[in-house]
């Protein structure tokens, strides 16, 4: 890469770096105004799926909005699911090397 198409890929990070912030204040804004009230966290909140049984990602995006020390544990429990799903394609291979009497785990794809 040249100097020019890192500059450029810098101020894209820097533009975006800018948006994640203003969002992050607009969600610490709203959940502050929602404080106390139980109710603005559990309304309009739905649970649907893919076909796969993930989170639809819409909805998925405004269930976060939602979530807080009042929310029912299964709202918790399907926002942490949904922020740490493991993937399905990807999965650890056991490994020995016998002259060295190492071993370990390899990712292997399940596309190889």
């Amino acid at each position: 890469m040249n100097f020019d198409e890192l500059l450029e890929k810098y101020r894209a990070l820097q533009k975006e770096n800018r948006s994640l912030k203003e969002r992050i204040k607009q969600f610490e804004s709203q959940n502050c105004s929602d404080a106390g009230n139980p109710d603005a966290y559990t309304k309009g909140v739905t649970k649907n799926r893919d076909k796969t049984g993930k989170p639809d990602e819409i909805t998925e995006e405004k269930n976060i909005n939602f979530i807080n020390n009042y929310s029912s544990p299964s709202m918790k429990i399907d926002l942490f699911i949904s922020l740490f799903m493991g993937r399905d394609d990807v999965y650890a291979k056991r490994w020995e090397n016998r002259k060295k009497g190492s071993s370990g785990y390899s990712p292997v794809c399940g596309n190889e």
